[in-house]
């Protein structure tokens, strides 16, 4: 099943739309630079959407989105398919697309245009810049002492997202709430030598 969700303008008849098509799609990726904001958004080839309506979830199962728009030239695409040879034609034409010195330079100024994270500044579902790329917060984390204590962690506000390349991260806020001493962590609580060993223990650095 494949459906194609939006129209172009059509050639013949220049007041009147179409229905957008596999050929206009890849006409388009092999001419124009696409836009990399839509990095954050389901890059481009999306296997698993989320779906915002019981309906379209279960008419849709199983599909892959595809969905996208290009730096300085509208063509907004967007298709709903399971059709796998479809998937990789289009998906192989757009890391192609992906891989001229044309769209990095575009991606580098999207990256620059992201904040950076802070403690103060977090705000879940929104994207920040990671590590040469970006991610997007999902989770905000408050420790308390006790378990700062029992994993031996100084900070005690972290969070979780997941980045450009699907991969679930996590960090520490390095704005955050510190703890106030390490004298309780898990890590010095080695058991104590007996006076018949003759060794003194020293907590780890």
């Amino acid at each position: 099943m494949t459906e194609y969700l939006n129209t172009v303008t059509n050639p013949d008849a220049p007041w009147t739309s179409i229905d957008d098509t596999e050929e206009n799609i890849l006409q388009d990726l092999a001419a124009y630079t696409l836009d990399p904001t839509f990095e954050l958004y389901g890059d481009f080839v999306n296997p698993s959407p989320e779906w915002l309506s019981t309906e379209n979830a279960e008419k849709y199962a199983g599909c892959t989105m595809i969905f996208g728009n290009f730096y300085g030239y509208s063509h907004a695409f967007r298709l709903v398919t399971d059709d796998a040879a479809l998937i990789a034609r289009i998906s192989a034409a757009v890391q192609r697309n992906k891989a001229r010195p044309e769209y990095q330079q575009a991606r580098r100024k999207m990256l620059d245009a992201l904040p950076v994270l802070t403690y103060k500044g977090a705000s879940i579902g929104h994207h920040y810049r990671y590590c040469g790329g970006w991610f997007r917060l999902t989770k905000i984390i408050h420790l308390t002492e006790e378990e700062c204590n029992r994993d031996s962690l100084l900070y005690m506000d972290r969070f979780e997202g997941i980045d450009w390349n699907g991969r679930t991260i996590g960090a520490a806020f390095h704005d955050g709430r510190q703890m106030p001493t390490t004298a309780n962590w898990a890590i010095y609580a080695a058991p104590q030598a007996s006076a018949a060993d003759g060794q003194a223990l020293f907590p780890l650095d």
